[in-house]
């Protein structure tokens, strides 16, 4: 310890910070976090920003560790859980009881991104590492009170706009700004979809001269 299992960094996070500062807040008060949102909104985007953060380093001694659940089961959960952070030279493979007693004491951040299985699942695996703090990504609220949430939106029409241009590649002009601006917002400014929008413009043929002239004409 500490075991450092954690995702990619994702570099250039747009906004987020009002969300970034709540969890934080809850995860130094050892309470577990449930991040939701609809698919593309940026959940795992902010799940792979959380875990690379310095301030929770401290707060976690025994590591980060981070996990893509699906439909995972919850057995299989534990399983992954407990191979994190034990290695043993020869195979076993211990029983549920036995595996309480070995993650019990592990001061833990555990991150499980892109839950699809019932909630009695997942808290199930909390309640068998209890010392550990989880961060869970859900499309909605799925787990129990004592879980905070905190909901993962659209960006601001501001952030939306960037997106766009960075992923077109080149600035706006002002005439194309507003045209933007009113696809991004019917978009609900979903990153995802922001981003898919921004790569149809860019893959678009600019018009040949000869069209050109006959808009003109």
């Amino acid at each position: 310890q500490p075991v450092l299992l954690r995702p990619k960094v994702f570099p250039k996070l747009l906004d987020r910070q009002t969300e970034t500062t709540t969890v934080i807040d809850a995860l130094k008060s050892q309470q577990s976090v449930e991040c939701t949102g609809e698919p593309g909104v940026g959940r795992t985007s902010l799940l792979r920003h959380l875990a690379h953060q310095s301030q929770l380093a401290t707060a976690f001694p025994a590591g980060v560790v981070y996990f893509q659940v699906n439909q995972q089961s919850a057995p299989d959960l534990l399983k992954s859980l407990f191979d994190a952070f034990y290695i043993c030279d020869f195979p076993i493979k211990p029983n549920e009881t036995e595996m309480r007693h070995y993650l019990e004491p592990l001061n833990a951040l555990v991150l499980l991104d892109d839950i699809e299985i019932d909630a009695q699942q997942v808290e199930h695996l909390m309640n068998i590492a209890p010392s550990c703090t989880f961060i869970a990504v859900t499309k909605a609220r799925n787990l129990s009170t004592d879980v905070a949430e905190v909901p993962v939106k659209g960006l601001p029409i501001a952030d939306a706009l960037v997106l766009y241009q960075n992923e077109l590649g080149r600035a706006l002009s002002n005439e194309e700004e507003n045209s933007v601006r009113s696809t991004c917002e019917s978009l609900g400014c979903i990153p995802l979809s922001v981003v898919r929008a921004a790569h149809e413009a860019r893959d678009q043929k600019p018009p040949s001269s000869g069209d050109e002239k006959k808009v003109l004409a």
